[in-house]
């Protein structure tokens, strides 16, 4: 999958914003990445690095790396768990999406956020990827359409999701309306 765009950040430069499958000479330079972004832990580089190439050699993860000029600024990393044994369709996480400070209001969120979203509709079975973001971010996912979801376990990182399933299991708001039900019958503070 390879995404590419020219952006123009003033009349009198252009800045060429790409966004790409990592490949396993990027290994580095997405580790340089995720310790900007911040490790929860002190894992040795070494195995991070490993851990990368893993993830660029197995199908169910997508890694992919944003470069402005060539120089890598982000990168976003995804999984697919697969299909459940009850279900038609599969589970995954949105686990990274980072853009380096100085890139950031540059469109390099949205291309890396588009390539994950044509990731997961390509996927060869329906998908729905999830992930929960800080407070700060939620303002730029909300710019997409993605509704946050405030009543999970973490209302303080409001989850969003990707569901490819056509069409889309309604709502419980509107399954309860639908039946006459309140929100407390669940269990359920709206």
């Amino acid at each position: 999958m390879l995404h590419e765009r020219k952006e123009t950040a003033s009349a009198a430069a252009t800045t060429a914003l790409s966004v790409r499958d990592a490949i396993e000479t990027d290994a580095e330079a997405v580790r340089h990445l995720a310790e900007s972004f911040g490790f929860i832990g002190a894992p040795a580089v070494a195995s991070i690095e490993a851990r990368i190439r893993q993830y660029i050699a197995d199908k169910s993860y997508l890694l992919v790396v944003a470069e402005l000029d060539g120089a890598p600024v982000g990168y976003a990393f995804a999984q697919d768990f697969g299909p459940g044994l009850r279900v038609d369709f599969s589970t995954g996480r949105l686990h990274d999406v980072f853009v380096l400070p100085t890139a950031r209001r540059q469109g390099v969120g949205r291309a890396l956020i588009n390539a994950v979203s044509a990731w997961a509709h390509s996927r060869p079975c329906p998908l729905v990827l999830d992930w929960q973001a800080p407070a700060n971010a939620v303002g730029f996912y909300e710019s997409f359409s993605f509704k946050a979801d405030r009543i999970g376990d973490l209302p303080q990182f409001p989850a969003f999701c990707i569901d490819t399933r056509k069409p889309a299991p309604l709502h419980i708001d509107v399954v309860t309306s639908a039946v006459g039900l309140n929100h407390g019958a669940f269990g359920i503070n709206a």
